[in-house]
């Protein structure tokens, strides 16, 4: 059995004192809306205490509903003295439109449930990435330009990437051509062997990287050694992913260190564009979805009429148990059909 309930309040015409038919109105919106909840708090009251934990006894305003077995929604509404029960003139005070009507319906339909898989795709939006920067080009002699090449990697899926650099700096060229550890500077074509650096970041697609700023730094400094003419100099390359968030703001891409070196340093930045295609933001997936089929049952309404004295919204007790009554009736037989 599958159960939802509408509770809808009223109130009659007439409202003296009211300076006008529309304050007149408004007062008996708000009057229906009170009754209709203070019969809604009973009813939900009940069915709670008198149903297992299990099912959700649910309000959810005037809005169209999907019941399950496992669920009891309410929907809770005031219609003030709009839509009268009985047609009534501006100063008419009818007992019967000043109510609240609880309607139960109910469906007792028989189902068959199997299991259907469809092919679907499921979208990733990484926060850890792999680096590999393929050729770093710059020269940067108080004005520096250059160019960097990369490639991105998350999930087994690879794009590369590129940016023409402006800026500032004291270096010419990047590292030291004969330090195979060093950043490759051949312009002549990529480096595939360099190796791969780890950042974090927010999840973000492949798309993300594109039409990014980008900045490289370097910043170096020189030592001298005691007693002697030489001097030693460490400096550290990073590159920034502008807006991607984690630590991709400072990823360390080269390290280096050697005699007979002065400070040194430069910042370059400019805009990513990507050089293959997006490999995608998704793997292959399946959904997982229930198909229920309907057999012929019953599907019936049960409804329960309280009238309230004028401009009263409380219930009295003998309406409280009249109420409580027939919700405790209702939990007793959807407790049996349904088997909790």
């Amino acid at each position: 059995m599958t159960v939802f309930l509408d509770v809808v309040g009223r109130a009659s015409s007439r409202w003296r004192g009211a300076k006008s038919p529309t304050e007149a109105a408004e007062r008996n919106m708000q009057l229906s809306i009170r009754r209709a909840e203070a019969v809604t708090t009973v009813i939900q009251s009940k069915l709670r205490k008198d149903l297992p934990s299990s099912v959700d006894i649910v309000i959810v305003g005037n809005t169209p509903v999907t019941p399950s077995p496992s669920r009891i929604p309410i929907r809770q509404q005031g219609k003030g003295s709009k839509s009268p029960i009985i047609v009534e003139g501006p100063s008419d005070n009818k007992q019967l439109n000043r109510s609240v009507m609880a309607s139960l319906s109910y469906d007792t339909a028989r189902t068959a449930t199997r299991v259907k898989i469809e092919p679907n795709k499921v979208p990733l939006h990484p926060t850890h990435w792999g680096l590999q920067v393929l050729r770093f080009d710059a020269a940067a002699v108080v004005v520096g330009a250059g160019k960097i090449r990369f490639r991105l990697e998350s999930f087994g899926r690879t794009r590369r990437y590129e940016a023409t650099l402006t800026g500032w700096g004291l270096d010419n060229p990047l590292g030291d051509p004969g330090d195979k550890s060093q950043l490759s500077t051949d312009s002549g074509g990529d480096d595939n062997d360099a190796d791969w650096v780890y950042f974090t970041t927010k999840p973000v697609g492949f798309d993300d990287f594109v039409n990014n700023e980008i900045i490289v730094w370097k910043a170096g400094s020189g030592v001298g050694i005691p007693k002697t003419k030489l001097s030693i100099g460490v400096s550290d390359t990073l590159l920034r992913f502008d807006r991607l968030g984690g630590d991709s703001d400072s990823i360390l891409i080269d390290f280096d260190y050697g005699f007979g070196k002065g400070p040194s340093g430069f910042r370059l930045k400019g805009v990513t564009k990507a050089i293959d295609k997006n490999p995608g933001d998704s793997i292959d997936g399946y959904i997982y979805s229930d198909q229920t089929k309907r057999f012929p049952g019953v599907q019936k309404t049960d409804s329960r009429i309280v009238t309230f004295a004028t401009g009263e919204w409380k219930l009295t007790e003998d309406r409280r148990l009249y109420l409580e009554k027939w919700a405790s009736d209702w939990a007793d037989k959807i407790r049996v059909i349904n088997q909790i």
